[in-house]
């Protein structure tokens, strides 16, 4: 026999072998499936007599838990749980309906008294409630015990009551029978009272009319016054206008007697015996016809004499028979200033009242009607008064006093 004849003997061999291993197995599945399905069958009898037994039973617990929820006084529920699952038990079921117990046990503390109180069953849940009930008696003997007492403190009260009042009512008498003396007496003081209103408001009634009397008398007297002041005041407006006019007018304070050109000096025929002090400043004017004066320069005292003093040429040219002028020096009178505000410069208002003193004039404090000058300055400050506001202004307004300003008495207090 060839080999390839032997191998294919061999295949066909080990083919029926697996053929025949197939036919057991599908043979034996379908023998242990037919033995399953016998036990699913008894198991499922037996289950479903193991359901009415448990039907049955819980139909007699239901009952069961009815009466003794309605004894015990809990929530009866209106149906009883039912198993949720195929293998719930009655334990499940028991359960339930113990946890329906529980939340009544827990909620029984906060009842009671102790919220924190939790009985473990119905029977502990009495205990606090008699020991409770056993308290609230002691306490209720305790309080009839305080009532008695109290209603004997009220009666001492109430008989300690009747006797203030009977000592309140002899002190209300006491007090009324006083208070009417003193109405009797305040009511005989208040007419005397009215009595002295009258005849103080008669005096004030008099009183006023000798006042309005005098108040008339003096209005009358003020108009006097007044016209005599205003005429007074017009005479001294007068006097300082005449001043005015004599000093312009009039012969001037001197005149120039002798010039050295070379040197730069002058004479004048004023002196020490007119009261002439060095330092002196004089403006210098030429007379024309009509007696027009022109200023020519300015002329300062160096040294003075009897009759005559010796100057020096400061401004301009001089010549012999010139006439010389200054408003502060007066041969045959003290002039007076009154100075107003700061003077700006090199002269401050310090400076000029000194200069003015040496050159014999004298410095007021205040105008008033022997005043020939008032010098008018700037205000001290930004919080001061300007200087046209202040009375010692007006008042040289009223008066007539001449006034100058701050930088032309300056040029007269060089020295």
């Amino acid at each position: 026999m060839s080999p390839f004849l032997s191998q294919q003997g061999a295949v066909h061999i080990l083919f029926l072998i697996f053929v025949l291993v197939i036919a057991l197995a599908f043979g034996g599945l379908w023998f242990v499936e037919l033995q399953e399905n016998e036990d699913a069958v008894s198991a499922r009898k037996t289950a479903e007599f193991n359901l009415d037994a448990a039907e049955d039973e819980l139909a007699f617990s239901r009952d069961y838990y009815r009466a003794v929820a309605k004894f015990a006084g809990g929530a009866i529920p209106t149906e009883m749980p039912q198993p949720t699952g195929e293998n719930a038990s009655a334990v499940d079921v028991a359960e339930k309906v113990i946890s329906l117990s529980q939340r009544e046990l827990d909620t029984m503390g906060e009842r009671i008294d102790d919220p924190s109180t939790r009985p473990g069953d119905f029977r502990a849940a009495w205990e606090p409630i008699i020991n409770r009930y056993q308290t609230l008696k002691g306490e209720i003997a305790q309080l009839k015990t305080e009532i008695e007492r109290l209603k004997g403190e009220v009666a001492q009260r109430d008989t300690q009551i009747g006797s203030n009042t009977q000592s309140h009512q002899g002190e209300l008498t006491r007090i009324q029978e006083e208070w009417e003396a003193t109405k009797s007496t305040l009511n005989s003081q208040l007419d005397d009272l009215r009595n002295q209103n009258d005849s103080l408001s008669t005096q004030v009634r008099e009183t006023q009319d000798e006042n309005a009397t005098e108040r008339e008398k003096n209005n009358t007297e003020r108009a006097s016054l007044a016209d005599k002041t205003e005429d007074l005041e017009s005479k001294v407006r007068g006097m300082h206008s005449e001043q005015k006019i004599r000093r312009a007018t009039q012969s001037p304070d001197g005149k120039v007697v002798g010039v050295d050109n070379r040197s730069g000096r002058c004479f004048i025929d004023v002196g020490s015996n007119d009261m002439l002090r060095r330092g002196t400043r004089f403006k210098v004017f030429e007379v024309g016809k009509g007696g027009a004066k022109t200023a020519k320069g300015w002329i300062t005292v160096t040294n003075t004499m009897n009759g005559k003093s010796e100057c020096a040429v400061e401004e301009g040219s001089v010549d012999a028979q010139d006439v010389i002028y200054n408003p502060i020096y007066d041969k045959n009178a003290t002039v007076r200033f009154c100075i107003v505000g700061d003077l700006p410069g090199k002269y401050n208002k310090e400076t000029a009242v000194r200069i003015l003193g040496k050159l014999g004039a004298e410095v007021q404090g205040s105008v008033d009607i022997h005043t020939d000058f008032i010098v008018i300055g700037m205000r001290e400050s930004e919080d001061a008064d300007e200087v046209t506001d202040r009375d010692d202004y007006r008042n040289a307004q009223r008066w007539g006093v001449e006034m100058i300003r701050a930088r032309d008495l300056q040029a007269f207090l060089q020295l």
